[in-house]
């Protein structure tokens, strides 16, 4: 087959130059990075001299925790190369779903999987594309006649390996990996398998589409409040067999339904360029009239591969809305600062304030490296938010003027032009039934370190004078047969007087412990402090977000610490559907300032199951006990006054269930825009 071209097609004096490299040893090629590391250790030590510059002193330590991350990583890149990997060893590693899949694929071309593959030559490749639904599925495969399959011209263009090449592992796995990232594949499997000679190989792709024509979404709520968000898309996610997707979108929220629709053509013509559009209204449920709409856009080329060395694109974002608090599925009721005094229709209102936003973002990056990578980013943004109360006029104005000042973000414009530079390592670990059940799963490991400096000044248009920097740093190692990671952000922004405006910190820890002959434990926590919060920003924690037992966004906070700690037991297979079990243990607290911490406790257990023709998330269903009793300012018997939000909310029962897609804690990952 010659139609898997690959980005290394005309691209020969690239690979040679890498084979030299990598031929005259990796220490002579990262040996200049241990100077770097001193240089910036250096840099680091003088910016960290002026300790009457918070925001230089934040500069310091970032330079000089980037230093020991340099010297370290090149240690860790010399591991990781010394270890020798063979194909047999990952054979281990796949579900049995996916074994069977590769029994087929050796049925199918009569041949098995080469134990050792690594810089044989590739006499062909082959594109296996299963059916939907199977013999081993609990579907007829009747359905299979209304499901157009990916053309095989689809997948031959992600493939990183030319037929005549070498055969080399890490561009076999990148390739899987980018194929997972295609929104109709259920599995992909990049498999070697013995050639007609000892010398050569088969590179045999093997994919399963998921069902094309669906009605599909997320939703999330508790038995004792029903559905408080349903998100559905009637969509086509495969149109014609190349991957393009329409889709009519309906989310059912507690005050309102969002009517919209949205294309994504992944690839325009032949080039790597992704376009989306999608647009829609608000509806309130109960005046059927519209009070808002959105919109957004994205033009954008990736880093596609490891060798691409450009990505950019623009994007945007506008529309207008009501944010309103729900708290156990009933809207919250602001109580202010005099929590203690008599409920009554004056003493408290709604929870609830108009938002109107606008945001364009343009972007241009530059890759440097291939093992360990370096990504310059040169951006802008331009963004505009605004914020308002409805009038109250049976309400105490001192109560609304209240809630405005402490509960509502200040209108902002900001235009503002940045940089960043982001360093990482292109090193993955290979897991079965970490977030997923039965299929593949990838982590990066090693170091993610990410720095943005942003100026944003009136002379741009800005409401104020801000500078602003970004910054986080991730670390993964591998833990056995699990692995952990732990993360952490910070943001300043300081005025042009010197004066810190708003500044927040995030830790983040996460452990999966090495398989057991039941399964795995699973320890996430997250401590976020906004000690500086100009925007009134808060997040919410109760039922499906990090408390289980508790009503849904019970409890509100600028600051918040949460742990968690699971069991997930290994998945069961009937016919090709998962199922798996999980016990559990919460513990958080969210709060305005550390002085009044409290954390709320609860434990439970849940089931887990997958259908892969259908997603790769798994549904979620967990009976959470809580543990804490209430708080004691109840002068309602169906109320519960939290103390630190001052927020009305309902009384906590003896147990919830709670349900949902996806695992109950996300894995923590950095992110530009955590904040």
């Amino acid at each position: 087959m010659n139609r898997g071209r690959g980005i290394f097609h005309g691209a020969e004096e690239e690979i040679t130059e890498l084979q030299e490299r990598d031929g005259k040893g990796l220490q002579r090629y990262y040996c200049p990075f241990l100077h770097k590391g001193y240089l910036l250790h250096k840099f680091g030590k003088r910016m960290a001299f002026w300790k009457n510059m918070v925001f230089k002193a934040s500069v310091g330590r970032f330079f000089r925790l980037l230093s020991l991350g340099v010297v370290f990583q090149w240690m860790w890149v010399e591991y990781l190369q010394a270890q020798p990997e063979r194909i047999a060893d990952k054979l281990h590693g796949y579900s049995l779903y996916e074994q069977e899949s590769i029994a087929y694929a050796e049925r199918k071309y009569d041949s098995a999987v080469d134990p050792a593959p690594e810089g044989k030559v590739i006499e062909g490749i082959e594109i296996l594309s299963l059916d939907v639904f199977e013999k081993r599925d609990p579907f007829p495969s009747i359905f299979n006649s209304l499901h157009v399959l990916t053309r095989s011209h689809i997948i031959e263009r992600e493939v990183l390996l030319v037929k005549g090449g070498f055969y080399e592992q890490q561009w076999a796995d990148e390739t899987a990996r980018n194929l997972l990232q295609l929104r109709p594949l259920a599995f992909a499997l990049c498999v070697p398998l013995k050639g007609s000679t000892p010398h050569q190989v088969r590179l045999v792709v093997i994919t399963k589409d998921l069902w094309s024509l669906r009605l599909d979404g997320n939703f999330s709520g508790t038995f004792a409040s029903s559905f408080e968000q349903t998100f559905l898309q009637f969509k086509e996610i495969n149109i014609a067999g190349v991957h393009q997707m329409a889709a009519v979108l309906f989310e059912l929220r507690n005050d309102t339904y969002f009517l919209g629709e949205r294309y994504i053509i992944p690839r325009v013509l032949d080039t790597r360029i992704n376009v989306g559009v999608s647009l829609g209204v608000f509806i309130n449920r109960e005046t059927h009239s519209q009070e808002g709409f959105s919109g957004k856009f994205s033009v954008q080329q990736p880093l596609y591969s490891t060798f691409a060395k450009w990505a950019g694109g623009i994007s945007g974002l506008w529309g207008s809305k009501i944010v309103r608090h729900y708290v156990g599925g009933r809207l919250a009721r602001y109580q202010g600062r005099s929590a203690n005094e008599e409920i009554s229709d004056r003493s408290n209102m709604p929870y609830e304030y108009g938002h109107s936003f606008f945001l364009i973002e343009p972007m241009l990056t530059r890759s440097f490296g291939s093992w360990l990578k370096h990504d310059w980013t040169l951006g802008g943004q331009f963004k505009r938010d605004l914020y308002h109360v409805n009038d109250f006029p049976d309400l105490d104005p001192s109560l609304v003027a209240e809630f405005i000042r402490s509960r509502v973000p200040p209108t902002e414009t900001r235009v503002y032009p940045y940089i960043q530079y982001r360093t990482y390592t292109t090193q993955f670990l290979r897991g079965l039934d970490f977030e997923l059940f039965a299929l593949q799963e990838n982590f990066r490991l090693g170091h993610d370190f990410y720095v943005r400096v942003y100026p944003i000044l009136c002379a741009f248009g800005s409401s104020r004078n801000v500078m602003g920097m970004l910054a986080g740093l991730q670390y993964t190692l591998p833990l056995g047969t699990g692995f952990t990671r732990f993360s952490i952000n910070s943001l300043t922004e300081m005025q042009t007087d010197a004066s810190v405006s708003d500044a927040s910190i995030q830790l983040n820890g996460r452990v999966n412990s090495p398989r057991t002959w039941a399964g795995r434990f699973v320890f996430d926590s997250v401590l976020l402090n906004r000690y500086k919060n100009f925007l009134n920003q808060r997040d919410t924690i109760g039922a499906y977000n990090r408390l289980r037992g508790y009503p849904s966004n019970w409890l509100m906070g600028s600051d918040f610490v949460a742990a968690n700690l699971e069991f997930r037991s290994w998945p069961i297979q009937a016919f090709s559907c998962q199922f798996g079990g999980v016990l559990f243990y919460d513990m958080a607290g969210a709060f305005d300032t550390f002085s009044k911490t409290r954390l709320y406790r609860s434990f439970g257990f849940g089931l887990r199951a997958l259908l892969p023709q259908i997603s790769r998330l798994v549904f979620r269903i967990d009976m959470g006990f809580p543990l804490n009793q209430n708080s004691p300012f109840n002068t309602d018997p169906s109320l519960n006054i939290d103390s630190q939000s001052h927020i009305l909310s309902p009384r906590v029962e003896p147990f919830s269930i709670s349900f949902g897609l996806g695992q109950a804690f996300p894995l923590n990952s950095i992110q530009e825009d955590w904040y």
